[in-house]
């Protein structure tokens, strides 16, 4: 309820904001599809439907469908939407069934210039933006500081470093299996290649669409992948992990590194207000800080008890920390991550475009983004804002994490081809092929597919 009120104070008192951008329509009423469990709450957006129907005159009907059933159902039952909330994974197939309007034209120079070109270039294809960006989802670094700092480590800016520490730690007796991730066969795995691809500076495939992950960049990722499995650096369940199992290793303190998506961040700093320390000895659970690069950022951080074992022994407190992903030392990027992000889209049979548009246009907004900071703003204008650095000091680090992510590709039968890679990597961590061999059978498999489904 008070940021009901706090979005109908601010949009009566900022000029622009009730103009004709927000006119009052008569009598329209758009359908919305929008995926469940994800971003805003319902009753968030709830409110937001009776503040846009107030200022608009527009209704808007949500209907919350879960991810796992929405490719499907938006490709059975688009005309009945006028606008979807989309993975970037799906735009080249649904622009190809002309499910799609492009919205190049409501974007004015002033929004453009307010986006990170990585942001707005994940919905751009073949020369049009077909969605506004919504919410930002992508990967980061997560540590546990109070491993590192028992080995003498601080945050490793480089995979040669990540990996040094990894081997000491497990050494050391510190923590026996310092990394995990979700490494389970699943667009979860390819998520991770995809960082890890661009963290030893290539794409999975060229600006043509044409597959390159056969080549250096690509093979070194895999490698990279599986010496961590053969070096036993890796916890034992990283084959059948999806994100929420590696989560739970490492909230557990059963490893000292993992990548992620930027919700552990958000349950990493609830965790910070609710835990009380149980570890014998252990430090109190003040905020410890942290540079990462040259952005000044205090990491999110508490303490619980995590017990250690090896010739270590004892207690070691639970500090999990924030930073970017490291990239190899030849890399001269800062950082490396993958995106997930997820669009606004108009229908291309929609008969109310226009309205739909000023439903992405209030839904996005600046105004309304600075009332929802939990979730990551799509303009830097608010990313920078004092107010929002005051309510999340790490948004420097995430601001350049941003800057480095690398999109999974847009292709047309997105699915087939992320399945038939998904199967190569798991096929050489599991040990049965060799990586460059594993993802030159891929490539050809790919290529059959692509020849086949372009004729």
């Amino acid at each position: 309820m008070k940021k009901f009120f706090l979005l109908i104070v601010c949009i009566l008192c900022c000029p622009g904001m009730a103009d004709d951008t927000l006119a009052a329509e008569d009598d329209i009423t758009i359908n919305m599809m929008y995926t469940a469990q994800s971003g805003y709450r319902v009753r968030d957006m709830t409110m937001l439907q009776e503040v846009f129907h107030a200022i608009s005159g527009i209704r808007v009907n949500i209907d919350y469908v879960p991810y796992e059933q929405q490719y499907e159902k938006i490709q059975e039952l688009a005309l009945t939407y006028d606008v979807l909330s989309l993975d970037q994974i799906w735009l080249a197939d649904m622009v190809e069934q002309g499910i799609l309007a492009p919205v190049d034209s409501y974007i004015s120079r002033k929004m453009r210039d307010d986006l990170l070109p990585t942001i707005l270039n994940a919905f751009r294809y073949q020369q049009q933006i077909w969605a506004v960006p919504f919410l930002l989802n992508y990967q980061l670094l997560f540590y546990n500081s109070a491993m590192l700092e028992k080995a003498g480590f601080t945050q490793p800016t480089t995979l040669e470093d990540m990996l040094d520490q990894m081997i000491t730690l497990k050494e050391k007796g510190i923590v026996k299996y310092p990394w995990t991730d979700a490494w389970r066969q699943g667009e979860n795995l390819l998520c991770e290649y995809v960082w890890l691809t661009g963290a030893f500076g290539g794409n999975l495939f060229d600006k043509d669409g044409k597959p390159i992950f056969d080549e250096g960049p690509g093979i070194k990722a895999l490698e990279f992948m599986v010496t961590l499995i053969k070096e036993q650096l890796t916890h034992p369940n990283i084959l059948t992990n999806d994100d929420i199992a590696a989560k739970n290793d490492f909230l557990s303190g059963e490893a000292a590194f993992t990548t992620n998506w930027a919700f552990l961040e958000g349950v990493l700093r609830f965790t910070q207000r609710t835990s009380t320390p149980t570890a014998v000895g252990a430090a109190p659970a003040a905020t410890a800080s942290t540079t990462v690069g040259t952005a000044p950022a205090t990491a999110t951080s508490t303490t619980v008890s995590a017990t250690t074992g090896g010739a270590a022994g004892g207690i070691i407190p639970f500090r999990g920390a924030v930073g970017l992903i490291p990239v190899a030392k030849t890399i001269t990027n800062k950082s490396a991550s993958v995106s997930g992000f997820q669009g606004l889209a108009i229908t291309a049979k929609s008969e109310y475009q226009e309205a739909a548009w000023k439903w992405i246009a209030f839904l996005t907004s600046p105004l309304v983004q600075r009332a929802f900071l939990s979730e990551i703003p799509i303009w830097t204008s608010v990313q920078t804002a004092e107010d929002t650095l005051l309510f999340d000091p790490l948004m420097p680090v995430k601001r350049t994490q941003l800057e480095n992510v690398y999109h999974r590709p847009k292709l047309v039968n997105y699915t087939e081809i992320s399945r038939i890679l998904q199967q190569a990597i798991f096929t050489a961590l599991q040990g049965q092929a060799l990586p460059a061999d594993a993802l030159k059978a891929a490539k050809t498999d790919i290529e059959t597919l692509m020849s086949t489904t372009s004729h």
